[in-house]
């Protein structure tokens, strides 16, 4: 009778462990389906998605977080980040991540989406940068997408005058690299269908390399970046969500100096 009680709680924990490791994929969808009704059509979402999935492998600790690493949490709105950290300035380091129902604004929805990605814990590990540590602890994703529709089209027949110089192929390859929150990498390579090979095999080269929270720098990117600041007035590169049915939300967030890895081919800086 005693191992059958034990087996059920077994079982009983593993569903609700389960449920839990469901609900929090739920809710990644539901970010992405929420808002995306509010970006432009040409928007990348494989960015964003990008973002949430590192938050996810590598949490936000709460104590140690900044305003500009909350706001590219796309679902907090800027009332509710100013609010977090009058919270903290008040009431000190969180004990538990539970706390976050006791800040205004704060409603439950908003601390659901928020829990898969943070935490309290450190990653001791990442805080020891070296070219060892680099080469064994860091994370490498590699994606390769290929597409071409299979009913020859109009463009690409032999009829004078609605030829494209290009082949139908339509590929993309992105490289990405993070060394937990302190360094990344990317590398994004884009052939469109229709575009021509002219001495090199891909029309979009995009690439960069950046250090946060390094000692003395905050900020350093090589490479493309985006600069958005005051409220696109100052200087705005890349996109910027747009309005919901919160009225908090009409205000942009300035994320400040960003790493651009989009495979759009414009909107962003180099150098």
């Amino acid at each position: 009778m005693r191992f059958r009680l034990i087996t059920l709680v077994f079982v009983v924990t593993g569903f609700i462990a389960n449920a839990r490791i469901a609900a929090q994929e739920v809710d990644v969808r539901d970010i992405l389906e929420s808002v995306a009704e509010n970006l432009p059509d040409d928007y990348d979402m494989t960015e964003l998605i990008e973002v949430l999935t590192r938050y996810k492998k590598h949490p936000i600790n709460l104590n140690k977080t900044s305003p500009e690493e909350l706001k590219t949490l796309v679902f907090l709105s800027p009332l509710q980040i100013s609010n977090f950290f009058a919270y903290l300035k008040d009431n000190g380091d969180f004990v538990n991540v539970l706390e976050l129902q006791s800040i205004d604004a704060f409603d439950i929805k908003t601390v659901e989406s928020l829990l898969p990605f943070v935490t309290l814990s450190v990653a001791t590990e990442y805080e020891k940068l070296s070219f060892k540590n680099i080469l064994t602890l860091g994370e490498n994703d590699l994606v390769m997408r290929f597409a071409q529709t299979l009913q020859t089209q109009k463009g690409f027949t032999d009829l004078p005058g609605n030829r494209y110089l290009g082949s139908p192929e339509k590929f993309q390859a992105r490289y990405r690299y993070h060394y937990g929150t302190i360094v990344s990498a990317a590398i994004t390579l884009d052939k469109d269908a229709g575009e021509k090979f002219i001495g090199k095999p891909f029309d979009f080269y995009s690439g960069n390399i950046a250090v946060f929270k390094l000692g003395r720098v905050k900020k350093l990117v090589i490479g493309d970046y985006t600069l958005q600041f005051g409220q696109g007035v100052t200087m705005w590169s890349g996109f910027a969500f747009g309005k919901g049915p919160d009225v908090t939300s009409v205000a942009k967030k300035d994320l400040g100096l960003r790493p651009y890895t989009s495979a759009n081919e414009y909107s962003f800086l180099r150098g």
